[in-house]
């Protein structure tokens, strides 16, 4: 047999079996049987065919043969802890395994993750007979294992949910032309059915509703889809009852019941409409027809010189006996000429039963025509018109409080005769005056509004008012708040020392943050602290990790990484440019772009002595940069420098202090330029404690 393998090797039985101090590799083409020697014969191997093996233990191998006992038999046996065939590049496939107990499979249409997450595209196959997560196939259905789910295909085919009983599903189906549907029944009776399901139900039916595709029909109601609800039995302007949403909607009942108040100045078919476009909320009442001995008002009318008022609902007015003065209530009437305006003032007020829950009628006594031929003045454009003489009123006047100091009312105003129109006053009562009133805020047009906020007009539309508190968004492009400059961009101050711009950027001359957080890091001090990341300010310090799991970036001592401390971290860059590393790899690489074939060797250096070997054989720059470090003895016998290249070759040594059992052969702690195996035309060898060159 025609074979190479490493020297002293007995073979795969020998290198796995109970001694396992074999191991090596070999590459073979024919028959033979090879073991270590005679006193290892029960682990002899036979080899066949062609095929290679390289060996650790039996934990660790890669064994391919092509015939594994003469029969012709192939086989290949790889035993490792982590593996990866295929590309793990952008649109690569590959199976892996991380020696964790793990496995990774991806390829274009399925993937196995390490979690066990399982993604795929494509088409399943499973066969009758088989179950999935708990589910039965079937032939042409799929059921849970209590079947209280079935789905079947098919020329019937219908998806049924099975409840405690038989006679209790629920089952969308479809049987033919005339009998499919979603029906549910409970105790062998339907009680939901949709679509056709001749076979359970007359029509379409929900909790004993029946529907078509324009209505929905329940004993005597009807919901019809073009937007209306009747009863069966309607009969437009002659019986039943009708709510439509024609002509933005409409209402038709025999009688109807208002167990609130229904009350307006007029009322006009379908239309509210509030007199001269002002509508008041506030303390209000009607007058009455009731006859008041003494007066001219016979009939239900009231003279300009009759000072009692018969009203519906006398409760809530104060006399000018009160602590907050009397009231002053406002009386509107349209005239021939226009609207006119009354003002009176309550000297007193008395209900007909005091005793009475439900009777809230009596008396109020005023002086009329208050405040008569004054001239509006200040916030006064929130009263209303102009106070003007007594007129006469019907027993259906309408009246309306404008407070007691310290109360008010509310104004809408969209009277088409006032161009500051339309708005929404809030109003406060200060004194006995008409005019005795303070607008607190107004909503609208702010045009009939003199004043100014930070210098600048009020005007446009808008809220006025001395305090706001909102709960929501707030969304401006100008104006200013609290000094602060508003744009359609950004907010500044008036100096702009401080500029909040839409795009993110802060622009600010002089801003400290002494705590609080950005994105996920504390500020604390000089520091910003997240989990496992912190950035020093004070001790010019960047750490990333926790205990041993950490890379610190220190302005004083350089860069570390494995250990809190810089001087026992087993990897370090120190400011002035040393490396030190607790693990020299065996075979290192430098590829430049003159020099993609050079590469840096050393041989048995885990032995007591050894060559530190520098191949420049296929041309370029062979460097290497490095701190030995070795803890034990260690007798460095040559370094190796072949002159094959169309370069030089410049070395560059460090010998750590904390490595003082490493010498070279000549006895001292760094080489003598002799000991060199090849003359170069350039060496330097650099100890921490002193330098040489050429």
């Amino acid at each position: 047999m025609a074979n190479i393998r490493t020297i002293d090797y007995g073979g795969f039985n020998h290198a796995t079996g109970s001694a396992a101090t074999g191991s090596g590799f070999m590459i073979w083409s024919g028959s033979m049987s090879l073991s270590k020697s005679d006193a290892y014969a029960a682990e002899d191997t036979q080899y066949y065919g062609v095929g290679i093996e390289a060996i650790a233990d039996s934990a660790s191998y890669l064994r391919f043969q092509t015939d594994i006992d003469g029969t012709g038999t192939s086989s290949l046996d790889i035993r490792t802890n982590q593996f990866i065939l295929g590309s793990l590049g952008p649109g690569g496939s590959f199976i892996s395994g991380s020696g964790n107990g793990t496995i990774a499979i991806s390829s274009s249409n399925f993937e196995l993750t390490e979690g066990g997450d399982v993604t795929m595209q494509g088409a399943i196959t499973a066969e009758a007979g088989g179950t999935i997560g708990g589910w039965i196939i079937g032939s042409g259905s799929l059921s849970s294992s209590d079947n209280s789910i079935n789905i079947r295909s098919g020329d019937d085919p219908r998806i049924k949910l099975t409840g405690e009983t038989p006679l209790n599903f629920m089952q969308l189906y479809y049987g033919n032309d005339s009998d499919y549907g979603l029906v549910a029944r409970q105790d062998n009776a339907t009680t939901f059915a949709l679509g056709r399901p001749g076979s359970f139900s007359t029509g379409n039916l929900i909790a004993g509703w029946t529907f078509t595709d324009t209505a929905l029909t329940g004993g005597e109601l009807v919901l019809n889809k073009e937007g209306s609800v009747k009863n069966t039995s309607y009969i437009p302007n002659q019986q039943g009852f009708a709510l439509t949403a024609a002509s933005g909607g409409f209402l038709e009942v025999e009688n109807a019941k208002i167990r609130g108040t229904l009350s307006t100045a007029v009322f006009e078919k379908e239309t509210v409409n509030a007199v001269g476009g002002q509508l008041y909320v506030a303390n209000s009442t009607t007058l009455t027809g009731s006859v008041i001995t003494g007066q001219a008002n016979q009939g239900g009318l009231y003279a300009a010189s009759d000072t009692t008022f018969s009203v519906v609902n006398v409760s809530g007015f104060t006399g000018s006996y009160g602590a907050a003065g009397g009231e002053i209530l406002s009386l509107k009437k349209i005239t021939d000429t226009g609207f006119s305006t009354e003002y009176v003032m309550v000297q007193s007020a008395s209900r007909n039963t005091p005793s009475s829950g439900t009777d809230f009628s009596g008396l109020l006594y005023v002086s009329r025509s208050y405040g008569n031929n004054l001239t509006a003045t200040g916030t006064s454009q929130s009263l209303g018109e102009i106070p003007g003489a007594a007129v006469p009123y019907s027993g259906s006047q309408v009246i309306v409080s404008t407070g007691r100091v310290g109360t008010g009312y509310i104004r809408l105003n969209a009277n088409p005769n006032d161009s500051t129109t339309p708005y929404l006053d809030i109003v406060e009562r200060t004194g006995s005056s008409v005019y005795a009133i303070d607008l607190k805020a107004r909503l609208g047009d702010l045009s009939g509004i003199t004043d100014t906020i930070n210098g600048k007009d009020i005007s446009g539309f808008g809220l006025y008012t001395d305090n706001a508190f909102l709960k929501g968004g707030i969304v401006a492009t100008y104006g200013s708040i609290g000094g602060f400059g508003i744009s359609d961009t950004a907010i500044s101050s008036s100096n702009n020392n401080l500029i909040l711009r839409s795009n993110g950027e802060i622009t600010g001359s002089d801003v400290l943050f002494t705590s609080g957080k950005i994105a996920s890091f504390t500020i604390t001090g000089n520091q910003l602290n997240a989990p496992n990341f912190i950035i020093d300010g004070g001790e010019k310090r960047l750490t990333a990790g926790a205990n041993d799991n950490v890379v610190i970036l220190d302005g004083d001592d350089g860069i570390s990484a494995g250990s809190a401390s810089f001087l026992q971290a087993p990897f370090n860059v120190s400011r002035t440019g040393f490396v030190t590393a607790a693990n020299l790899a065996g075979r290192m690489e430098v590829v430049n772009e003159d020099n993609s074939g050079s590469y840096i060797r050393h041989t048995n250096i885990d032995s007591a002595s050894g060559d530190l070997v520098f191949d420049g054989s296929r041309g370029g720059l062979a460097i290497m940069n490095m701190i030995i470090n070795i803890p034990s003895t260690f007798v460095i016998q040559d370094i190796i420098v072949p002159r094959t290249g169309s370069h030089h070759s410049d070395v560059f040594i460090s010998i750590h202090n904390d490595a003082p059992n490493i010498s070279f052969n000549n006895g001292i702690s760094y080489p003598s330029w002799q000991e060199l195996t090849e003359a170069v035309p350039s060496a330097y060898l650099n100890p921490l404690t002193g330098s040489g060159g050429d």
